[in-house]
């Protein structure tokens, strides 16, 4: 039974179903630009340089090393290197107009505001805590305007520590004064959210929206499809 509730930020409440289409929109900008270009060249291009950047960069994103403005200048800059066309100048053309559209894509899924809303409505307290530098994910929230609808946000730029770091969590359980059990921690990756919630004896809540095969062998004391799930529990 839950007596507070914490929520990751990326694809648990936040959907970037949307987000890609920034991504192509930018590279179809981008080939405009460059005669020798193509629009598929470029996003694939974004694409391998992404990849690429998923350890070190994000890592370093992740703790405040780095901000999202500059990851994204980096991942850029990577693409056209890779392309045999570095221009810092074009990378940051890409930069400037994938962040604007990006922020045009963000959007919240349909059950995130009614449950919020319910367990604000039943005394639950809630949280927020996300992976990601304070610009990106500090506006992100705003721009979904999450803010009166959460007792506490924690972003792990501000801490120093990331999931599934068990310390990124300590603000919540002091914030709440509960002990860690009584608390969930609700989201949509194993390796960060469920490994993460267990590291700091919060109970783990795996939300699996699209009923894909776990790919890691952790066991989240619960796995969800959909947010509603919550407040059938009998915690709620």
């Amino acid at each position: 039974m839950f007596k507070a509730i914490s929520f990751d930020l990326d694809e648990t409440l936040s959907d970037g179903s949307h987000f890609k289409a920034a991504t192509v929109e930018t590279s179809r900008l981008v080939a405009e630009r460059v005669a020798d270009l193509s629009a598929s060249q470029v996003l694939e291009a974004n694409g391998r340089a992404f990849t690429s950047q998923l350890g070190t960069t994000f890592a370093d994103w992740a703790l405040g090393k780095i901000t999202g403005h500059e990851l994204t200048f980096s991942i850029w800059q990577e693409s056209f290197a890779s392309l045999g066309r570095p221009d810092d100048k074009l990378a940051q053309f890409a930069t400037e107009t994938h962040t604007d559209l990006a922020k045009k894509s963000y959007a919240l899924f349909a059950d995130v505001l009614p449950v919020l809303s319910e367990l604000k409505r039943i005394g639950v307290p809630t949280a927020l805590v996300t992976n990601g530098s304070s610009d990106t994910q500090r506006e992100k929230i705003d721009i979904l305007n999450l803010e009166p609808h959460l007792d506490v946000i924690v972003v792990s730029a501000e801490h120093g520590y990331a999931k599934p770091n068990r310390e990124i969590f300590s603000p919540v359980i002091d914030a709440v004064g509960l002990d860690p059990h009584e608390i969930w921690h609700v989201g949509d990756l194993m390796h960060m959210d469920v490994l993460g919630a267990e590291n700091a004896g919060l109970h783990s809540v795996w939300l699996n929206r699209n009923s894909t095969e776990p790919t890691h062998a952790i066991n989240p004391k619960l796995t969800i499809t959909s947010l509603n799930e919550l407040l059938k529990n009998p915690g709620a």
